[in-house]
């Protein structure tokens, strides 16, 4: 994967992550991926792969961890 990709889901994640901490702390509604989408100027689609691909990684990282414990 390239460094640029991976630099674009980064920036988005962090983005939302900020978003969601906003929305949490300043409204007593849940949020949805629409006021997500409001805050951090990003597009749904964009914010559902940013998500998509966190999870992918995380789910790599842990399987090398787990294949070292196992060695």
């Amino acid at each position: 994967m390239s460094h640029q990709l991976l630099s674009k889901y980064t920036k988005v994640l962090y983005q939302v992550m900020i978003a969601i901490q906003f929305i949490k702390q300043y409204q007593s509604r849940t949020c949805d991926i629409r006021q997500i989408s409001i805050l951090t100027g990003f597009s749904e689609e964009a914010i559902l792969e940013a998500i998509e691909f966190g999870e992918h990684r995380q789910q790599d990282r842990h399987e090398v961890i787990n294949s070292k414990r196992s060695e």
